[in-house]
This record gives C-alpha cells, structure tokens and sequence, in this order.
C-alpha cells in the first residue's frame, strides 16, 4: 500500500492515497477509483458526465445486439488525459447534435491541413448523427494571417459547393478571438479548451488516419452547458 498525504491549495482540504487505484477524501470519506488509461479505452460506446471525470459507458455484454445505452443530456465537465485512446467527435459531441438544426463552431486555429481535416471530419459526424442532416446550417468563425486569408476563401468556398450538394448551408468568417467553442440551436453550447485539435499527431498509414478512436489523445477538457 502507498500512502500518501495531498493538499490542495484551494479548497484547503486534503486527501490521502490509499494506494494506485483508490484514493479517499479525508473530510467526506468519499472513496474514488482512479482508472487506468486501459479501462478507460475499453469497450467504449458513450461518454457519461459524473464528478467531472470522464465516465465511459459499456454495453452489459460485448455481443449485444442492442443500441447502445445512451446517457441522458448532461451540464458538466469532462476531462480526457493525455493519450487516452477510444475517443472521437461523436462520443463527445454526437449525442448534443441530434436535434440541433444550426450549429455554430468558433474556433481560431483551423488554419493547417490537419486543422481542416478536423473541421471535414466534425461536419462529417454532424450529418451521421442528425436528425436533420439535409436541413443543416453550419457556420464556422476562425481567424487566420492576412496574407493567408484568400487561401482559406478558396478551400471554404470548396467546401461550400460540396456540402450545398448534400443541403448543408455552410458559412464562415474570420472574427474569432481566444475562446473555442460550439454553439447549437437546441440550447446547449460546448467549452473546447483545445478547439478541435484534440489529437496527438498519427501515422499517415494507420488504423488513427481513418478512425479517431484509434488515435492518442491530448490531454483536454469538454465543459457541456445548457441555456436557461
């Protein structure tokens, strides 16, 4: 057993490490599990906000051939640690998009081509879990150097024409400042402390370049609040 004593600066309380997988707060006699990355990643199917851990939901069994169970609506915070695997768009945000018609993205560095492979892949999760996919409306606020703002026109402009192609109206502009966020029509808006650049670089020939789930994580925080 490994014992160790943790105070913490602001709430002034402290709390003792029973050993590598629990640890209990002294004052209430709260007893916590800390999961491994391992039990985290496995046998993903939804993420569940609870004392603002991130919680990963699990069929009862593997070969169930029912959908999975998905968590009610949820204000509250989720935290996902540095590579951790078995995350994507759509186990964070796919449950909020269902009934949202318009979808506001505010993000400032959607600028490299890897930034923009992450916007394509968001609006790719956007149309597999609407319910509304060809009544969609899509802005996206960003920001960009001058000199490099007439190449990001052009790609924009591209990705318009295809996506008016499947009835997704799409606009944006270049007004974001620091904050990263996405604000939907049903009411709930999305904190993103790293925007949507939520993933550790991967292998160009790898199982991560065409499924996220498979790639490693930065370490980042979701905050989910809905409007009064």
């Amino acid at each position: 057993m490994i014992i160790v004593i943790i105070f913490d600066r602001n709430d002034y309380l402290c709390t003792l490490i029973l050993n590598l997988n629990n640890y209990v707060k002294i004052k209430s006699g709260e007893k916590v599990k800390v999961k491994t990355l391992e039990e985290l990643e496995n046998a993903i199917t939804t993420i569940a906000i609870e004392d603002e851990e991130a919680i990963l939901v699990q069929d009862s069994t593997e070969t169930s051939k029912h959908r999975p169970r998905i968590s009610n609506l949820r204000e509250g915070l989720v935290n996902i640690r540095m590579n951790q695997k078995g995350i994507s768009y759509k186990s964070l945000f796919g449950d909020y998009l269902h009934s949202a018609r318009r979808i506001e993205v505010v993000d400032p560095y959607i600028r490299a081509p890897f930034q923009i492979d992450n916007l394509i892949e968001l609006i790719q999760t956007v149309r597999e879990v609407s319910d509304h996919s060809e009544e969609l409306q899509i802005h996206v606020s960003t920001q960009n150097d001058d000199e490099k703002v007439p190449e990001m026109i052009d790609i924009f402009d591209s990705l318009t024409d295809e996506l008016q192609s499947y009835g997704i109206t799409f606009t944006y502009d270049f007004k974001a400042d620091h904050d990263r966020w996405i604000a939907l029509d049903n009411g709930w808006k999305i904190l993103l402390s790293r925007g949507l650049d939520i993933f550790e670089k991967f292998d160009r020939f790898s199982l991560g370049s065409i499924r996220q789930e498979e790639r490693r994580c930065r370490a980042f925080s979701v905050t989910y609040v809905k409007s009064k």
